[in-house]
C-alpha cells in the first residue's frame, strides 16, 4: 500500500464513497482529456472520493457530482480561459477546490501538484 492510501486512511472523520470501476476512470479521463497520475488513479481506486476534517478531494462518484473531478476541472477550465489562461487548462485536472480565496489544487498526468 502507497504512503498516499496510507495518509489518507489515517485522516480524522474519514468518509470515502464507493470506487468507481477502470471504465468508470477511463471515461472520465476521456472527458477531460487527459490521462490521470498513476497516484490518483490509485486512490480512485481505493476510495472514489474523499472528505475528510475539512479536506474534499475531488473523485469520481457518479450518483455525487460534488467533487467530481470531471465537472469540477470543467469548470475551473472555463474560468480560467474567462481570465486569460489558456495555457493550463487542458494538461491539468482539480484535485480539489479549497473553498478559500479561489485556491484549487491541480495535478497534471505525471502527478506534480500546482
Amino acid at each position: 500500500m502507497s504512503n498516499l492510501i496510507d495518509t489518507i486512511k489515517a485522516l480524522p472523520g474519514l468518509m470515502q464513497f464507493k470506487p468507481p470501476s477502470a471504465d468508470e476512470i477511463a471515461e472520465a479521463e476521456k472527458k477531460l482529456g487527459l490521462s490521470f497520475a498513476n497516484e490518483y488513479k490509485e486512490y480512485l481506486s481505493e476510495f472514489g472520493e474523499v472528505d475528510a476534517d475539512d479536506i474534499e478531494l475531488t473523485g469520481i462518484i457518479p450518483e455525487l457530482n460534488n467533487w467530481s473531478v470531471v465537472d469540477l476541472t470543467l469548470r475551473e477550465r472555463e474560468l480560467a480561459l474567462e481570465c486569460g489562461y489558456d495555457d493550463i487548462t487542458n494538461n491539468i485536472y482539480a484535485v480539489e477546490d479549497t473553498g478559500m480565496d479561489g485556491i484549487v489544487v491541480w495535478q497534471d498526468s505525471d502527478g506534480y501538484i500546482y
